[in-house]
């Protein structure tokens, strides 16, 4: 009795191979865009606390906040020196308080939120402006406080543009 052992042809061996490169390139696209998306998420999470926290501070700080050319009121970028200010005293003056707040704000948003932008001022429009250009605000002393974040996010296949805006509750 003869046995005869039918193997596979070189042709079926090569169409499972490249069944098997097409499922795992698309795998692997799907785990890169999972990993962008993850990265979007937590930069916007981070832009969500960072700006509650200094909504925070100003309403602690709320003699400063209202006061006429308040210290918080002002454009904030990453290329900012970082200076202490009334580090560790508790009768600091309020506009002495503003700066520090400020201070140790930027250096949070340095470290969450790369090539970040921010502004603090009066705004009746809050969700517009833009990162190169002008801020929006309209600084009218009627308009709420508004605190608006920019940032670029290198997990964006477009420009990377990403912007979160709080209106800030007195």
């Amino acid at each position: 009795m003869t046995i005869r052992c039918g193997g596979q042809s070189l042709i079926e061996v090569m169409v499972v191979l490249l069944l098997i490169s097409m499922s795992l390139t698309g795998m692997v696209g799907t785990m890169i865009t999972s990993q962008q998306l993850s990265l979007i998420s937590i930069q916007t999470s981070d832009a969500v606390q960072l700006a509650a926290n200094i909504s925070d501070r100003m309403r602690l700080n709320k003699r400063e906040l209202l006061r006429k050319g308040s210290a918080y009121l002002t454009l904030i970028n990453p290329l900012q020196a970082n200076i202490q200010l009334c580090p560790g005293q508790q009768n600091c003056p309020h506009r002495l308080q503003a700066l520090q707040d400020l201070n140790e704000w930027h250096l949070q948003l340095v470290q969450k939120l790369p090539m970040y932008k921010a502004v603090i001022c009066r705004d009746n429009t809050p969700r517009d402006g833009s990162y190169l250009q002008r801020d929006g605000c309209d600084r009218r002393k009627t308009s709420p406080v508004v605190i608006k974040l920019w940032w670029l996010s290198v997990a964006r296949a477009d420009n990377g543009l990403q912007f979160y805006a709080l209106v800030h509750a007195l």
